[in-house]
């Protein structure tokens, strides 16, 4: 008994791993980390007037970018999951492979996009979340 519990354990975390990691695919990680360096360059040459970079709204401009741009790159797969399948190169997407439902990902998507949009409203300024959001929605 103890061994199926302990197999039923293991199935239960593979599992899991395996949405999480294909949730994290959404995101498109090494975009995604391209994105948060331009981020980073821009901050600091925006800071160059100033004596010196604030670091802790650095760290909220990243959180809030990384999160809004995570959401555009789901949100695009989402948009794009019908041609993906037929594509060899895109095929083994989340969506297209059936390891994420379109509803799964347009959520993530949605939730990522809209919880960046809000950090940044909230721990920024309006224009920088302006013009995320216009990343947002024309990407």
């Amino acid at each position: 008994m103890s061994e199926s519990v302990s197999t039923a354990s293991v199935s239960f975390s593979t599992a899991f791993t395996r949405r999480v990691a294909a949730f994290a695919e959404l995101g498109k990680d090494r975009i995604l980390a391209l994105v948060l360096v331009v981020t980073s360059v821009g901050f600091a040459l925006a800071a160059q007037e100033h004596s010196s970079v604030n670091l802790l709204a650095l760290v909220h401009a990243l959180v809030g970018t990384a999160l809004v741009a995570a959401g555009a790159n789901a949100l695009n797969q989402v948009l794009e999951s019908t041609f993906d399948a037929r594509m060899i190169r895109t095929q083994d997407r989340p969506v297209p492979s059936g390891r994420l439902t379109r509803r799964e990902a347009l959520a993530f998507g949605l939730t990522c996009g809209a919880s960046g949009l809000l950090y940044l409203a909230l721990q920024t300024n309006a224009l920088t979340c302006l013009i995320a959001g216009g990343t947002l929605v024309s990407y």
